[in-house]
């Protein structure tokens, strides 16, 4: 035990020579792969940015920064202090409760959830990978975010914070709903200003993505005197000139809400749910024809899904007893060609209630990314485990679980 202690020390303390060297210490992979991209999905309750040897994670429930080696699965809190205790705002990894994490520019950013006292502001952190050089890069107005969201996007483009999402807000006992993007210069120079400010009847699920000097975005607004349609519309914002274009617009049609889409030159890759069957289906806007079609079904019923570069997943997880989980994953390229399509059962344990039964509404599992050989997933429970499923169909493996603080 001492010896792994010691080992996982020795590794925290070079951490920063392995990756500062990294071809991708600006989150773009050297074999092509867009890393950035593919590691800032929809749902981010587990946080993950990588670089070529590197995983950075962090749960919902932490404030601490995980890393996890990805060639040895030696992980710990980003700190290289051996006589840290990380459990207080003093260790390196520290960022408190956050929205977003992401690298940009060889750096790791943090947006916090939560305004800080005194300032009036979101604080935006940002350090080096290997944890020090701590940083707060600038504070967002919380006059500029007063609605609340599920899961706020936060992208730095060009000195640029920007921020969407999907608001909620009670006004004069009634609940309203915004599709809501707004951008902050950091640095002070420039006040920040709205982009969107849309009001809707319900909407759910906002997503955006940059490309270029384009801020794409899509939007799901429960279609009016209906259940289950949707007005589903993918938009472009130039940074450039400032102006919104509608590029696609499905409106209460039967393929329901959208919640993932990848951005390519020839135009864009996106996800629409259907209840009967349950599948989820993806579709391709053309740029140059201005049209959208479909293109294949992930083959998973009503599964969590991602989207990353050239690949899409579709995966469910089946828990049986003591505590051993069934982890169905299917994996295609953007030609609907089957990468992979197998169950991989992990054992990670079970919460006993007091009753004697079983517990295992704590766990979900989320697509976090890929890199050039494999795509990655997290199970989230009392403790989060990192998978590591190979794009070349040879297995999977627990990468790690998360050390305790």
């Amino acid at each position: 035990m001492k010896k792994a202690i010691a080992l996982l020390v020795a590794f925290a303390l070079m951490a920063p020579a392995l990756s500062g060297n990294s071809a991708e210490a600006a989150g773009s992979a050297a074999g092509g792969v867009d890393t950035a991209r593919s590691f800032y999905q929809y749902y981010a309750y587990v946080q993950a940015a990588v670089t070529e040897d590197t995983m950075y994670f962090k749960t919902g429930n932490s404030d601490f920064v995980q890393f996890v080696d990805k060639a040895t699965g030696i992980t710990g809190p980003l700190c290289g202090r051996p006589e840290c205790g990380h459990n207080s705002k003093d260790c390196d990894a520290w960022v408190g409760q956050t929205a977003r994490m992401f690298i940009d520019g060889g750096r790791l950013y943090a947006v916090s959830m939560f305004p800080e006292s005194g300032w009036g502001g979101y604080p935006v952190y940002s350090m080096a990978l290997d944890g020090k050089d701590h940083r707060t890069e600038g504070y967002l107005d919380s006059e500029m975010l007063p609605g609340f969201g599920e899961t706020p996007y936060y992208l730095l483009h060009n000195g640029v914070l920007y921020y969407g999402n999907l608001d909620h807000f009670i006004e004069n006992g009634e609940e309203k709903f915004y599709n809501h993007i707004c951008a902050f210069p950091l640095g002070g120079k420039t006040e920040p200003y709205d982009i969107l400010w849309e009001e809707v009847p319900i909407t759910w699920d906002f997503s955006m993505q940059f490309y270029g000097d384009g801020l794409y975005f899509i939007t799901n607004e429960l279609a009016a005197d209906t259940e289950d349609r949707y007005d589903f519309r993918l938009r472009r914002y130039d940074v450039r000139t400032g102006e919104i274009e509608t590029l696609y617009e499905d409106l209460s049609s039967p393929p329901g809400k959208a919640t993932e889409f990848w951005v390519t030159d020839g135009g864009v890759y996106f996800d629409r749910r259907t209840n009967d069957p349950l599948e989820v289906k993806i579709y391709f806007y053309d740029f140059e024809t201005g049209t959208c079609a479909y293109q294949f079904s992930t083959g998973v019923e009503w599964s969590r899904m991602g989207i990353a570069d050239d690949l899409v997943t579709g995966l469910n997880v089946t828990a049986r007893d003591n505590g051993v989980r069934d982890l169905l994953v299917v994996l295609k390229d953007f030609d609907g060609n089957e990468l992979v399509n197998e169950t991989y059962s992990f054992d990670f344990g079970f919460l006993e209630l007091e009753d004697g039964g079983l517990d295992y509404s704590a766990w979900e599992t989320f697509f976090l990314g890929r890199d050039e050989t494999q795509a990655y997933y997290a199970f989230n429970g009392e403790r989060t485990s990192i998978i590591a499923v190979a794009l070349d169909g040879s297995g999977a493996r627990v990468l790690c679980t998360e050390a305790g603080q």
